[in-house]
Parts: structure tokens; C-alpha cells; sequence
């Protein structure tokens, strides 16, 4: 699976994206809101994505240039079970913040898991205090539907339930 938009290249993630995450996780702006990620814990990250992707048939993807295929960050769509949703996820390299580059990828995500995939719902699962990814989940046409707990921590979940909800 493939997708592309203008300036990005998605891919499945995989093994050889562990340095990338783990670099990408080490800058203290990206593990603010999202925890910090060791190596072990990026590994078995890793690994949960390949299952998800066997399982479901998709997962998060490698967000990489389209030009010099560098790692720009992650982006995707992870089931949480327990919910019984699909989350619309995203994490950038701190150096690629502000180029717009997570807007891209998240939209052509959740264009892939509203329209291709058929999925009924997508929600981004948000600490309050992250202004930048409420404003990129409204930007995105997502709308805030509830407020939750997710590991002990406050979060507000943001909805988009329809292809055409999608801001582009």
C-alpha cells in the first residue's frame, strides 16, 4: 500500500523506520504531548503497526519526502479495540514542523480510511494543551466529540465522520 499526495510518499511503516522513530521521539517538543519513546518501546511499536496491518489492513504510515525520500515523521490510522474506533494519528520530525507536511499526510489518510476504506468514523485522540494538533485535527474538518482519559491523561477527542467533512 502507497499513498501519495503533492510533496509526500506514505508507506506501510516497518523495521528499518526504528532509528527514524526513535530520533524523531528524542526531541522533547515531539514527546511533550505523546511520551517519550526508547528503543525497546519503538521496537515493539513497530511491531504492533505490522500486526495492525496484517489484521485490519492498515495501520500508520512512513511519512517520507517524495523527493529525496527522507523520514518526515508518521502518520496513519490505528484501531483501538477497547473503543472500537479508528484513530487518525500523526507524529513529525520537529526540523519538518510549520511546511504543512502533516496536514498532507493526515488528509490523505483519512481521504484513504473515510472513502476507500469505508470506515464509519475517524478520531484523533488529543491532550488539551496541544494547540498544535487541535488546530491541525480542526483544520482537518474534525470536530470535537468528547472528553476522555486515555492512560491516566485528559484527552479531548476530535471526530470526522464523512469524506466530504474533510477540509481540504
Amino acid at each position: 500500500m502507497l499513498l501519495e499526495s503533492e510533496r509526500l510518499s506514505l508507506r506501510p511503516v516497518e523495521k528499518d523506520d526504528l532509528d527514524d522513530l526513535v530520533e524523531a521521539y528524542s526531541d522533547p517538543g515531539v514527546a511533550e504531548f505523546l511520551g517519550p519513546l526508547d528503543r525497546l518501546g519503538a521496537a515493539r511499536r513497530l511491531a504492533g503497526y505490522a500486526g495492525q496491518w496484517e489484521e485490519k489492513g492498515y495501520g500508520m504510515f512512513s511519512i517520507r519526502s517524495r523527493g529525496d525520500q527522507r523520514f518526515l515523521g508518521m502518520a496513519g490510522l490505528d484501531y483501538w479495540p477497547r473503543l472500537d474506533e479508528t484513530e487518525l494519528g500523526w507524529i513529525l520530525r520537529r526540523d519538518e514542523w510549520g511546511q504543512g507536511f502533516a496536514f498532507e499526510a493526515a488528509l490523505a489518510c483519512a481521504q484513504w480510511g473515510l472513502d476507500e476504506l469505508g470506515l464509519p468514523c475517524l478520531i484523533a485522540m488529543i491532550k488539551p494543551g496541544n494547540r498544535r494538533s487541535i488546530a491541525l485535527a480542526r483544520r482537518l474538518g474534525m470536530s470535537l466529540r468528547r472528553r476522555s482519559v486515555l492512560f491516566g491523561d485528559p484527552v479531548d477527542v476530535y471526530a470526522v465522520e464523512d469524506v466530504d467533512s474533510l477540509r481540504r
